[in-house]
Formats: structure tokens, C-alpha cells, sequence
């Protein structure tokens, strides 16, 4: 995982006005796939989805790493897309999984204060439907 925070905090960091770029830590979950990013321009605080592990990763300006989401909080699956919604203090992400013929897609809302869910939509179908970026 350090080298992919590595480069994402290296390639984020101008964008935050930072004068360097932060070294995310973080010592486990070589495994989390990432995907989506979003930034809180208010906090500097940068997101992150994990697709294999189905969580929301939450990044401090000091690069510490943390989750925002437990793994499968409130039904959420692989994670996709993200964006932070500064006028309600929300994170949206999406999410999806396919089991079998089963194909899932979801749209979460998240509390950026508390990490609770606020608002959830999802669809379930044997034909496959992606709700991927925002």
C-alpha cells in the first residue's frame, strides 16, 4: 500500500497547496486496490475506495492513513467512484459486485463527520448495471 499512497500523495499534494508532498503511512493492506479519489478542499482530507477490500480510506494532511468506512459497511461493495459533497458534507461513493448471474450497483452517501450512512440507493439485476464515476 505505501507505494501506491506514495504516488498518489505525490501527484494530490500540489493540488492541495501543500509546500511538499506528504508520505502517506500506512504498514498493512498491501491488498486494497484503489480506485476512486476525492479531496474535502475544506480539511485537505483525501479519499479513497478500495476496491478489494470494500472501504472507504480516509488520508489526513499529515498523510496518516485510516478507514473512513469499516469493509462492508452498510451494504457497501467494491468500491468505485467518489465525491465529496461540500454543501451537505457528504461523501457519495459507488459501489458494485457481481455474484453469479447477480449483479449489484449501489450509490452511498456517507456523513464526513461521523462516517454514517444518510442516504443509500442501489439496483439489483441479472443484467449488469455500473454506477461507476461521479
Amino acid at each position: 500500500m505505501k507505494p501506491i499512497f506514495f504516488l498518489l500523495a505525490v501527484f494530490i499534494a500540489p493540488f492541495l497547496n501543500a509546500q511538499q508532498p506528504a508520505v502517506i503511512q500506512a504498514e498493512s493492506e498491501t491488498d486494497l486496490i484503489p480506485e476512486g479519489i476525492a479531496i474535502d478542499n475544506r480539511t485537505g482530507t483525501i479519499y479513497i475506495t478500495s476496491i478489494n477490500r470494500h472501504k472507504i480510506i480516509a488520508v489526513d494532511q499529515q498523510g496518516a492513513a485510516k478507514d473512513f468506512i469499516d469493509a462492508g459497511q452498510d451494504g457497501f461493495l467494491e468500491g468505485l467512484g467518489l465525491k465529496v459533497d461540500e454543501k451537505r458534507g457528504w461523501l457519495w461513493a459507488l459501489s458494485v459486485l457481481r455474484e453469479g448471474k447477480q449483479f449489484s450497483s449501489k450509490i452511498h452517501a456517507f456523513d464526513l463527520a461521523t462516517a454514517k450512512t444518510v442516504q443509500q440507493y442501489g439496483i439489483q439485476d441479472t443484467v449488469p448495471h455500473l454506477f461507476n464515476d461521479l
